[in-house]
């Protein structure tokens, strides 16, 4: 008998029920990642190479996979989880729900498909699997795991995470740190939700830059311990004040590599594209400036350049463009 066979409720879960399917989806989560990897290998990597123009070709396909291999990842960990909390007897209700809710709804999307953004999913048969695999990958533990997430667990989680107090509130739940980590985290976050949350919002509309007597607090709680001092092999940096006027300290850069006889400037910025825009513009008066290749946006932007104004160029997050300039 399997142990899914062995349930009669399909609602909330006890530990003792719901630890074996978690192990049973672990291993058919597992099995159904290494099937779709070794599909993939055929078109990726025929050589044994992953071959650069495949991937381009098949980025969809390569990136789901990747997401995939997460997932059944996440689920092998949280199987791990449960028991390990379960044997230290730290496994309560929230910890199982919560366990029971991930997994179920994680499942369902390697199923049924993986949101890998808001308009791209990847589905299993895009990774090169047949309607076979799919099944065979829906065993009666992971089966369970999925139909076993009703409304009325999540209410009751709800209804937990309500009810909760102190750093419980904080974590929902047994997060299954050390007590030295723990304390760490409810630290931090005392720290954050005294000094950080009252402040954020008006530091996000005005733009501003993180305090640095924020910093300062920061440092004495030891969050920046791990910077070794000087005697012990570490540097004498410290934080420096940020001049907020981009286009006088851009000036002032420039005229001092022109004074080294640079004869080709490109500016590396992390500021916004209207500011990164204002700053090619010094092109007029430094012809020598090229290019502005930018960090921060999370979309990749562009902005011709011309006899006045330098090429901006900015690549989005995680590297996904990259700009050729001919």
């Amino acid at each position: 008998m399997t142990a899914a066979e062995t349930i009669s409720d399909p609602g909330a879960l006890s530990p003792t029920e719901l630890i074996p399917l978690l192990e049973g989806a672990a291993k058919a989560t597992k099995a159904l990642s290494a099937k779709a990897t070794d599909t993939l290998k055929a078109k990726l990597a025929p050589g044994g190479k992953v071959d650069g123009a495949a991937l381009e070709r098949e980025e969809h396909a390569g990136h789901g996979l990747a997401w995939l291999t997460t997932y059944a990842e996440g689920i092998h960990q949280l199987a791990d989880y449960a028991k390990r909390m379960a044997d230290e007897g730290r496994f309560g209700e929230m910890e199982s729900l919560l366990s029971q809710i991930v997994a179920g709804e994680y499942l369902a999307q390697l199923a049924g498909g993986v949101p890998m953004s808001q308009g791209e999913v990847v589905r299993l048969h895009e990774l090169g699997l047949s309607d076979d695999a799919r099944q065979e990958f829906l065993t009666g533990d992971v089966t369970a795991l999925i139909e076993g997430v009703t409304p009325e667990i999540r209410a009751r989680v709800v209804s937990l995470i309500q009810d909760a107090q102190g750093a419980a509130a904080a974590n929902f739940g047994d997060p299954g740190l050390e007590e030295t980590y723990e304390e760490i985290r409810n630290e931090m976050r005392r720290f954050s939700e005294a000094e950080v949350v009252p402040h954020a919002q008006e530091w996000h509309l005005k733009d501003d830059y993180i305090p640095l007597e924020l910093i300062g607090q920061m440092a004495e709680l030891g969050v920046f311990s791990l910077t070794l001092h000087p005697d012990d092999g570490g540097n004498d940096r410290t934080y420096l004040e940020i001049d907020p006027d981009y286009n006088a300290v851009s000036r002032k850069t420039i005229e001092a590599l022109l004074a080294r006889g640079v004869d080709l400037v490109i500016g590396v910025t992390h500021v916004h594209m209207w500011q990164d825009v204002a700053i090619a513009k010094l092109k007029a008066d430094y012809p020598q400036l090229a290019f502005i290749v930018g960090g921060h946006e999370h979309e990749p932007q562009h902005s011709a350049g011309s006899e006045s104004q330098a090429i901006v160029m900015k690549g989005a997050s995680n590297a996904r463009v990259v700009w050729q300039i001919d």
